[in-house]
């Protein structure tokens, strides 16, 4: 750099990162191709992936989605590539094949038999960063993570695992209060159940592939909160920003513990000690997984009620927070979770650790509203003025389907971005927020309505 230009700890990662590409150009695989606009500050970053939302940038050489390739926007807390048998999704598998038969990279929002078994017939050209599938899905199952978090002195929920064969025996949790039923593997609040009484957990128990059923209590007005982080060894661990997470809003998800968003500026807000225990917790998790040989970013969802700092769950993959936490990053000259998660599947270090003190006071913190489709059928976008309503105003509209896309029950129909605060409880949302959600709503209709007015 010529005298008198700075550069920020951003630049120098991203430079880092450029350099330990060794000329590969990079592909991403993820949910969203737009969970990866982050990466483009990076000249090798070629070629986008995703089942659904696009990253939008002309300079790119490829941006393929599913969502594009078939005219639908899938439910993505219950689609599942590796289950995934259409034709698009073998048109799909094959196009990344194509970008990747030369010397490249590819990084994944998290990992997949999908994305594995194409790292280990192109491994003479490919190289595939980030942890094998069948070595991740580890980590993804809650009973061993919570049962190993509690041994290390974590405070977790007291879940209590009952087999499918014992089901009856649940009902005497009852006792105490509405229960939470939740499969062993979950997102996005799929698979995670409020039961009040005897019928409704005969009615609601969920089963699955493993016979087994987590039941714990129904914490009930606590605050939920989340944060990301990477980890880069056993010792090493950086975090990045944390939120208070939106929960099984009404007008954005039909799951009663849906994910509806991140309030960053909200978190912010807590008191110091809270902070605080966040922060050691997650280090702490972070350590764990780093010892069981884990190597990338993750998440955790903590419960915080009286003063008590309940650990809920680790995501061990990038989140649905991760996009606009690290826009905020970007904007700050900050190295962001996504760049963080690809150095550290490089072996390149964090260029500074910051405490969430440090993130608080660096950012331009936002909040996000994720709106999924409540209805029991398809819908797409009307191609009218109401999302030009001022009600909108303040809000930064992302993830919007075009019109020609129809959107799966459950599906995100779109992310409001704002610079103010929305959430008190992560269980409600401002007024300002109720009615921005409104007006988006309004912009959609069943695939098969009328089409008067449009």
């Amino acid at each position: 750099m010529g005298c008198g230009v700075s550069v920020t700890r951003r630049e120098e990662q991203l430079d880092r990162v450029e350099k330990g590409l060794d000329g590969r150009t990079l592909a991403w695989f993820g949910i969203r191709g737009s969970d990866a606009s982050s990466l483009l500050g990076l000249p090798s970053f070629r070629d986008s992936f995703a089942v659904a939302a696009p990253i939008g940038a002309s300079r790119l050489d490829s941006d393929v989605t599913l969502e594009e390739m078939t005219g639908v926007r899938l439910d993505l807390d219950s689609h599942e590539i590796d289950e995934d048998g259409s034709d698009a999704a073998a048109e799909l598998r094959r196009l990344l094949m194509g970008r990747l038969n030369r010397r490249s990279a590819l990084v994944n929002y998290r990992p997949y038999h999908f994305t594995s078994n194409i790292g280990f017939a192109l491994r003479d050209r490919t190289l595939a960063l980030g942890m094998f599938k069948d070595r991740q899905s580890a980590f993804e199952y809650k009973p061993w993570v919570e049962t190993e978090l509690e041994r290390e002195g974590v405070q977790t929920i007291p879940w209590r695992y009952v087999a499918d064969e014992f089901r009856h025996d649940a009902i005497r949790y009852l006792d105490a209060g509405p229960v939470v039923l939740r499969v062993s593997r979950s997102s996005g609040g799929a698979g995670v159940y409020l039961v009040k009484d005897a019928d409704e957990l005969e009615r609601t128990w969920p089963g699955g592939s493993d016979h087994l059923v987590a039941v714990g209590p129904f914490i009930e007005d606590a605050l939920p909160i989340n944060i990301g982080a990477v980890v880069f060894s056993p010792e090493l661990v950086a975090l990045h920003p944390a939120s208070i997470q939106l929960i099984g809003l009404p007008d954005c998800t039909t799951r009663p513990f849906g994910y509806c968003g991140n309030d960053f500026r909200a978190f912010a807000a807590l008191d110091e000690s809270v902070v605080a225990a966040v922060e050691s917790s997650t280090l702490q998790v972070g350590r764990w997984l780093g010892s069981h040989g884990y190597r990338g970013a993750f998440g955790v969802d903590f419960l915080l009620k009286e003063g008590i700092l309940y650990f809920a769950e680790v995501n061990p993959r990038l989140q649905g927070s991760t996009a606009v936490a690290a826009a905020m990053a970007t904007r700050a000259g900050e190295p962001d979770l996504l760049l963080d998660h690809l150095a550290s599947l490089l072996g390149i270090p964090p260029s500074r650790c910051m405490s969430l003190s440090d993130w608080n006071t660096s950012l331009d913190l936002q909040a996000q509203i994720v709106v999924h489709n409540n209805l029991a059928l398809k819908v797409s976008r009307r191609p009218s003025s109401a999302l030009l309503s001022p009600a909108l105003a303040g809000f930064d509209l992302q993830l919007l389907t075009s019109p020609e896309v129809a959107v799966d029950p459950g599906a995100i129909v779109a992310r409001l971005v704002t610079d103010e605060r929305v959430t008190a409880t992560g269980f409600d949302s401002t007024p300002a927020a109720k009615a921005a959600v409104a007006v988006l709503l309004s912009a959609y209709r069943a695939v098969d309505a009328p089409k008067l007015g449009d």
